[in-house]
This record gives C-alpha cells, sequence and structure tokens, in this order.
C-alpha cells in the first residue's frame, strides 16, 4: 500500500473527508483529495490545498496543519496558533487520527471519516410520484401524514435557523419511518454535500446518495424512489461498508428559494419482489413511506419559506417605503434585489453637533442616553421623509443616514431626492435639538450625486441587505463634507443638477475636487431660505456669482474679485470662501499650473 495519496489507500467509490461540527451547529464537509492541507479559521479568501472553517472566532487563519500518511490522518499544530488542540482529552502537538476519530481545538470538533463517493448504480425499479399527483389525489395513509403534520410542527416552531429545522425534520421522520436506516438532508451543487443526518443504531457508514436518483427527483419536483435489486454493484462496497447496496431510496426536493437545491434523502432495505404480487405490495409500501417523505419535505420548503419572508419583512421594512415593499412583495425578492448597473441619485445625510455632545456630556452615561433618544427622533424623521418619495434607506451609520432613489422606484429620481432633502431640512430645523448651530444655522449637511452604481442585495445570503456600490457613492459622501467648509446645507453634483431642469434655484459654485478624489466636479449648492441655514440667494446674486466663479476658474482673480465685491452680499458664506481664495492668489500671485479647481485636504 502507498501512502502518497488517498485514491492508493481505499476503494475507488470511497473518499476520506475531514467533517466540522462548529459552534453554532453547523457541519462542513471537506474531501481529502490531496496529500496535505492547512486548516485554520475562514478569512474569506479561497486558497489552494486550506481548508477554511467558518464561525469559530478562536480558530487562528493558520490553526495546524494535516497530512494523509499510511492510512491515518497527522495533524501539526501551528506555531502561530493562539489556541491548543486537544486529541482524546489531552492537549496535543502533533498527533495520528484514524477513521472515525475525532480531536477539538477551539469551538470546533474534527472528525475523520471514510465515505462513499456518490453512486450512478442503476435502479431495477423506479416509482415516481409528482406532487402535482399528490395535490390531486387522496392519499392511502392520510392518517400516517396528518401524524406526521402533528409532530412536525411542534419541531419547526421551535427551531431557530436552517439547520435546527433540517434536524427536527430527520427526527420526525426516524420515528415515523422504524424500517428506514439512514435518513439525510443534502445541499446539491457539484456534488451532494451532506447538511445533517441520522443514521439507525450499528449503522457505522452512510450510503453514497445517488446522483441519478437525486436528478430524477429534481427533474420531475417530485418525490421519487429507487429500488435496486439486492447484492447489486456489491463490487463497488467500500471497505467500510458492512451491506452491497441499499435496497431502496427516496429522494423528495425541497423547495429553497435563490437557486439552493436541498433533497430529503431517505434509505432502507426490504424483501425483493419476485412476483408480480410482491411487487404490487412492494410499490403501495414505498408509495405509502414516500408519500410520508413528500409531505414533512413540502412542509418543511414552506416553512423556511415563510421564515425567509418574515426575516425579509423584518429587515427590508426598515429600509423600504411601504410602496416599494408592496412592490417587492410582488415579485421574486431575488430578482428585485439582484445586483445590477443601475444609474441612482445617492444622498448622504449628517446631523451636527451630536457627536461632539456626546463626546463632551458632563452628565456621564445619563447625557448620552438623552441624546442617543433625540437621535433615535432625528433618524426616525429623516427616514419618514426618504420613504414620502420613495427612496431607500441603505445604511444607518451613527449620526448619519445614506439613502438612494432610482434603483427600485421609477424615474425621477433627482427630482424626489431634492425634495426630500428639502423636507429633511425643515423638519430638522425646526426640532428642539441641545446641541449644535442655533436657530439660523446649519444643523445638519446633505450630499446628493448622480451616476452609475452598483445596486442590489449584498452581505451574507440569508441577511437581506440592500445596498449601493461605486464612485457616485463615495462622491455624494465627499459632497455632504463640503457643506462643512461653504456652510450651505445641500451640495449637488453636476449630473443631479441637470435632472433637476430649472424647478429648482441652484447656484453654480465652480469645479472642486474633494479630499481623497483625483477627479474635480461641477459643484452645485441648492438654494434654501436663511433661517434654514442656506445663502437665501436671489436670481440676480446667483448670476453675479457665477460671473465671478467662472473670473476665477480661468485665473482672472482681479475680475472675479471686483465681481464678488461688487456682486455678493458679506453674509454669503461661499463668496467669502471664494473671496478668500482670490485675495491669496492676488497676494502671492497664480501659480502656472493653475486649473481653477478649488482643491480640499480634509473631509
Amino acid at each position: 500500500m502507498s501512502d502518497g495519496g488517498l485514491a492508493d489507500t481505499f476503494a475507488q467509490n470511497t473518499v476520506a473527508v475531514l467533517r466540522v461540527y462548529g459552534p453554532d451547529g453547523r457541519e462542513q464537509e471537506f474531501r481529502l483529495t490531496e496529500t496535505s492541507y492547512t486548516v485554520g479559521r475562514s478569512d474569506g479568501q479561497d486558497r489552494a490545498n486550506r481548508f477554511a472553517v467558518e464561525g469559530d472566532p478562536l480558530l487562528s487563519r493558520h490553526h495546524f496543519d494535516i497530512r494523509w500518511e499510511n492510512g491515518r490522518l497527522k495533524v501539526q499544530k501551528s506555531p502561530k496558533a493562539k489556541n491548543p488542540v486537544f486529541f482524546e482529552g489531552v492537549e496535543c502537538l502533533h498527533f495520528d487520527v484514524a477513521p472515525g476519530q475525532s480531536f477539538i481545538s477551539g469551538k470546533s470538533r474534527f472528525q475523520l471519516l471514510i465515505k462513499n463517493a456518490p453512486s450512478s448504480a442503476v435502479p431495477t425499479t423506479e416509482f415516481t410520484l409528482p406532487r402535482t399527483t399528490f395535490q390531486n389525489i387522496r392519499r392511502p395513509n392520510t392518517t400516517e401524514c396528518f401524524k406526521a403534520l402533528v409532530e412536525l410542527l411542534p419541531q419547526l416552531r421551535e427551531s431557530s435557523d436552517r439547520t435546527s429545522t433540517f434536524r427536527g425534520a430527520l427526527k420526525v421522520l426516524r420515528e415515523l419511518l422504524p424500517d428506514a436506516a439512514e435518513f439525510s438532508i443534502l445541499e446539491l451543487a457539484n456534488e451532494p454535500v451532506v447538511v445533517v443526518q441520522e443514521l439507525t443504531r450499528g449503522r457505522a457508514v452512510s450510503t453514497p446518495p445517488s446522483n441519478r436518483l437525486l436528478r430524477r427527483a429534481f427533474d420531475t419536483n417530485g418525490t421519487v424512489t429507487h429500488v435496486w435489486a439486492k447484492g447489486e454493484n456489491s463490487a463497488e462496497q467500500s471497505l467500510m461498508t458492512v451491506h452491497a447496496q441499499a435496497d431502496w431510496a427516496i429522494a423528495s426536493p425541497i423547495d429553497v428559494a435563490d437557486g439552493e437545491c436541498f433533497a430529503l434523502y431517505v434509505v432502507g432495505s426490504a424483501r425483493s419482489a419476485l412476483t408480480e404480487t410482491e411487487a404490487q405490495h412492494q410499490k403501495e409500501y414505498l408509495d405509502d413511506l414516500a408519500s410520508l417523505i413528500d409531505i414533512v419535505a413540502e412542509t418543511v420548503g414552506h416553512h423556511l419559506a415563510v421564515a425567509r419572508l418574515n426575516r425579509f419583512e423584518g429587515q427590508v421594512g426598515r429600509f423600504f417605503s411601504p410602496a416599494l415593499r408592496s412592490r417587492i412583495a410582488r415579485e421574486e425578492f431575488g430578482e428585485v434585489l439582484k445586483p445590477r448597473k443601475e444609474r441612482v441619485t445617492v444622498m448622504f445625510f449628517d446631523l451636527r453637533g451630536f457627536s461632539k455632545a456626546t463626546e463632551e456630556a458632563q452628565d456621564g452615561l445619563d447625557s448620552i442616553l438623552n441624546h442617543h433618544a433625540i437621535l433615535t427622533e432625528v433618524m426616525t424623521t429623516v427616514t419618514d421623509c426618504v420613504f414620502a418619495e420613495d427612496g431607500v434607506v441603505v445604511d444607518y451609520q451613527g449620526d448619519a443616514v445614506m439613502a438612494c432613489w432610482g434603483s427600485l422606484s421609477e424615474g425621477g429620481e433627482s427630482g424626489k431626492a431634492v425634495r426630500a432633502a428639502r423636507a429633511i431640512l425643515t423638519k430638522i430645523q425646526a426640532m428642539p435639538l441641545p446641541f449644535g448651530n442655533s436657530r439660523g444655522d446649519m444643523r445638519c449637511g446633505i450630499g446628493l450625486a448622480t451616476g452609475n452604481v452598483i445596486a442590489g442585495q449584498v452581505g451574507a445570503r440569508e441577511q437581506t441587505k440592500f445596498g449601493v456600490l461605486g464612485p457616485t457613492v463615495n462622491l455624494a459622501s465627499r459632497l455632504e463634507g463640503l457643506t462643512k467648509y461653504f456652510r450651505v446645507p445641500i451640495l449637488m453634483n453636476e449630473e443631479t443638477r441637470r435632472e433637476l431642469g430649472e424647478s429648482e434655484p441652484c447656484r453654480c459654485i465652480g469645479l472642486v475636487r474633494p479630499a481623497g478624489l483625483e477627479e474635480a466636479c461641477r459643484l452645485f449648492e441648492l438654494i434654501v431660505s436663511p433661517d434654514l441655514g442656506g445663502s437665501g440667494l436671489s436670481e440676480r446674486e446667483i448670476e453675479a456669482f457665477e460671473v465671478a466663479s467662472e473670473h476665477y476658474r480661468c485665473g482672472r482673480m482681479l475680475e472675479a474679485y471686483e465681481t464678488l465685491k461688487t456682486g455678493s452680499r458679506a453674509t454669503d458664506p461661499v463668496a467669502r470662501l471664494l473671496t478668500r481664495h482670490t485675495l491669496q492668489y492676488l497676494d502671492f500671485g497664480t501659480p502656472k499650473n493653475f486649473d481653477g479647481v478649488l482643491e480640499f485636504q480634509g473631509k
């Protein structure tokens, strides 16, 4: 026997597997197809010959090495690993593991198993019962089916996640089908993967799932039974398998959204049918079993669908307006939230003074708690204004809110965003906030940017969160930051201004390059009244400033200064800022590479 690899050690249709039992009930299986691997905590990166364990924070990224040699798995702890590895209750730096043995590190248990590879054996007999048939006929074993539902529903109510749901289903089936030998939930990816499994007492190794049977079950969308003649394929049986091949196996699809495929898979033995009468009795017997298995699989699928819907409703209720929630509920979630390129308007809102007030709180936690309650009211007000214009609240970040229009709504995104921004400004300015500036000064800053983004569901598969990614998002954030320098509450990019038309009074401030961005953009101020913290410019004042801004862009500093001096009011904060820059160049001269862009180093 060679020690070069697993294929030399076991029969052709067997494979060694390292099964990981995680702290949250999650199980992972890693097929040992190579001689050596490193094992450690998942860091989101795929690397060759590395097993990434999910959900265990006590494992290091490189916790131990494993190597197959002489029919055993040699385990060597990495010098970089902080937490110990225990084998047979003793802390070890290195040890050998035989098939069936386990060892522990962090919060996870690792077990070496020898399993059969998926089978492609051709069955002697096939019974297919499509679910449309089940729905149109009276089940012959109605009492047993009702009992299955009665016993299954409490298990589902007590389940906290998908894995516990699957375990509850297998527990019920094991009690209802005492003659069956193996109960599994399989995930269908490139090949069947066991998610959870129950074996009857005395069953040491599971039977390989039949790829042919699983394909038939999904192709027909029904519960399919395969029967094999006793002793078939005995030449392929594993060194660890004590029986030749299961006499029958039943597969039933579990419908889960987002393209995930799971199946309930039950294996057992029955007497061979040698006569037509025996064959008929065998079919009736297996139809009864298939009926029970099917109703459990369908019920589990419905439970997971409802749980996902409830989770979705709880998650999207915070981010989507009622109108958008209604639209999404009518369509397939996965399609509506599928990431795609979209043209949107992104808004960043920031509340002024909250962070500083929290840091300077004199009464400690009591003051912070009071400020937090006020912040909640502010965030609720902002959210209501966004929802009123069919916007999406993308994220809450402390005392800031990110929202967008255009991805899930239909048209007019810039106009809706500007109307929401005005409403937010009006309501925030009227609130009796104990921090920030006095009435008439800025209490918040809002940045608006329109452009192309990638919009859709982001994050973990089970967590429904809408997100937008791209330079437009970064620009909106930077424009919100510039409101602190220009001391006006709402700034926008040129694309947003262009889509507004002439319906909203705006001033072109000029070319600016925010901190952290390479490209300059043309910046616009949404004109609002002074009592809302804005400049309140008239059309004549807007025109005069834009003339001065063009002089500045072209390097004509004297003309810019004279125009600002005669055409701007002293209370205009943007004019004051441009005047300071103009005077600086008048005093020290304009550099040769001057491009007319206002540069900002701070966010």
